[in-house]
């Protein structure tokens, strides 16, 4: 067999990388942070425990890949909003995107449910997080100032804790409420002219 060449060995790492992510959601997700250990992720993956430590120095440093992996998705749903030509395109987008990802990710966003409700603990995420809320909050706000609101800065913290509200009911419980009628209502609500 020749020897591997660099594509070879980059594809190699980022399919480990990948395994290392999965896992770690995974094992986190429905056993906690807390109580999943290195080991346990590198089982799952199929990996040493020092290959793991190659790319991921500590857990938290884990924990943060993942959060970046969903940082990336936010990343995919601004640049498709950008080419819309108006703040109503944009907040239906939002909304449409908010409740396709967390039906279809949901083990994912459960994961990420339950590390915000315990983000003091992880001072490297606490910042993050904080982050991302206040960068949706100015973007809805501004949206919402763009569309005529008398109070944008209302309405972006009350769609940012709506949809949140939403995810967690579903995530909870399932689909007791009727996702699609809250959807078009949360739709009819913001996307009409006022």
């Amino acid at each position: 067999m020749p020897p591997k060449t660099a594509d070879q060995f980059e594809e190699m790492r980022v399919n480990a990388k990948g395994r290392i992510v999965t896992a770690a959601l995974k094992l986190m997700a429905n056993n906690g942070y807390h109580a999943t250990s290195i080991a346990q992720i590198a089982r799952e993956a199929g990996v040493s425990k020092g290959l793991m430590y190659n790319y991921f120095s500590t857990k938290e440093g884990l924990l943060v890949a993942i959060v970046d992996q969903a940082m990336a998705t936010g990343l995919e749903m601004a640049n498709h909003m950008a080419t819309l030509p108006d703040p109503a395109l944009k907040i239906k987008f939002i909304i449409e995107f908010s409740f396709q990802w967390f039906t279809h990710n949901a083990e994912y966003a459960r994961m990420l449910l339950a590390l915000s409700l315990k983000v003091g603990m992880f001072p490297q995420m606490q910042a993050v997080v904080e982050a991302k809320i206040q960068g949706a909050t100015t973007f809805y706000e501004s949206l919402f100032r763009d569309m005529g609101y008398d109070d944008p800065l209302s309405e972006a913290f009350l769609l940012g804790a709506t949809l949140d509200g939403l995810a967690l009911q579903y995530l909870s419980v399932g689909d007791k409420m009727g996702l699609d009628k809250m959807k078009q209502t949360l739709i009819d609500k913001y996307c009409k002219p006022l």
